[in-house]
């Protein structure tokens, strides 16, 4: 839960915290209750920073946040889409019924394009990574065929018997033994 805040929760001395984050305590056990349930405060009072000292967009967010009620429009030192939204919003409030039946419906266009590219991406995603597995389940197997049809060769099987154990055509089988021997030939001739 985030609690955005116009005081603060305590006035001790020390380090001033902008945002504190809180979690629930077992009082008997003294133990963490829960990490699902978790309190952020936003002590608006506690932030100070100038406009020319703001580094961060939380530094932007905690500066419009405390001054908002200040500004007619965006500050150019304020920049970023999310915050140029920020300032539409009083725009949003001013529209007629037309007006805001004709905004809702293009808010919904955008949302349902956007969630159809995001489907389509995480389907065509999916399906490729199911066909590149598929393709290299093939190789893989094509390889240990090719593999076992050298050992079958090497032990003085004939292609017939190669090509009926390797459910590889005898074709396919002698093409296998023709690199093969070309390899050990070109082996060969390097040892000269």
């Amino acid at each position: 839960m985030v609690s955005v805040l116009n005081f603060c929760l305590s006035e001790e001395e020390g380090e001033k915290r902008v945002i504190e984050r809180v979690s629930l305590m077992n009082e008997q056990t003294k133990e963490k209750f829960s990490d699902k349930l978790k309190f952020v405060y936003i002590q608006l009072p506690r932030f100070t920073k100038r406009i020319d000292e703001l580094e961060t967009n939380v530094d932007s967010w905690l500066y419009l946040l405390r001054n908002l009620e200040k500004f007619e429009s965006r500050p150019a030192e304020v920049q970023g889409y999310i915050f140029e939204r920020l300032f539409h919003l009083p725009l949003y409030n001013r529209l007629n019924s037309n007006e805001m039946d004709a905004y809702k419906k293009s808010v919904k266009n955008y949302d349902d394009i956007r969630e159809a590219i995001l489907f389509a991406e995480e389907y065509s995603f999916s399906r490729g990574e199911k066909l590149g597995i598929n393709i290299g389940e093939k190789r893989k197997d094509k390889q240990n065929r090719t593999e076992f049809a050298i050992k079958c060769y090497r032990k003085g099987m004939s292609i017939a018997e190669i090509a009926d154990l390797t459910d590889l055509s005898a074709e396919t089988v002698r093409e296998i033994i023709d690199k093969l021997s070309l390899a050990i030939n070109q082996e060969k001739d390097k040892e000269k």
